[in-house]
């Protein structure tokens, strides 16, 4: 009884073993394709901030301060360093910076993004250290379970084009 003991014994552990054996060489397949995910995910985002595009999150709740989420190129556009901001801070180092004359649209804009459709404005505001530059944003929104909004898009300085079409402008007068 002994020697059928072990023999079950042995022959439990190889089950087992291939077992997990085959559990790592799906979880390394899982992981594997995590990874270049992530890889092709990272390529894409170096791919928009060097085209100039920094890319945002606002974060609306009912009784909450909104809040911003940027990226690296994000917080290099608006002229901050976002590592030592709330964000709240952050959010409000864009929006108190856009120009009086300009709410209006970002405002109409923003209502667009929260009603589900995709809206993109370019507006004046003022850059800490440039001064008054055109901005173009764009984006969209989606509403989370516990009711918070979040509004997501890109944001681009399009100051040369908007003086390029200016002249341009005045040529064809």
């Amino acid at each position: 009884a002994e020697w059928l003991f072990y023999v079950l014994i042995v022959y439990l552990g190889r089950v087992c073993m291939t077992e997990v054996s085959k559990r790592n060489k799906e979880l390394r397949e899982i992981i594997d394709k995590i990874i270049s995910l992530n890889d092709n995910l990272s390529e894409h985002i170096e791919i928009i901030s060097n085209a100039g595009y920094g890319i945002w999150h606002i974060i609306l709740k009912d009784g909450e301060k909104p809040r911003m989420q940027v990226n690296e190129k994000m917080s290099e556009l608006l002229d901050i360093d976002s590592t030592v901001m709330t964000e709240e801070e952050i959010y409000n180092s864009w929006y108190d910076y856009i120009l009086p004359e300009a709410i209006p649209s970002v405002q109409l804009s923003v209502q667009e993004m929260m009603d589900g459709k995709f809206s993109e404005n370019t507006y004046k505001w003022k850059h800490p250290s440039k001064g008054v530059i055109y901005v173009r944003c764009g984006g969209t929104s989606m509403k989370l379970s516990d009711d918070t909004t979040v509004i997501r898009g890109y944001h681009t300085d399009v100051t040369e084009i908007v003086h390029k079409e200016q002249e341009q402008k005045e040529i064809l007068r």
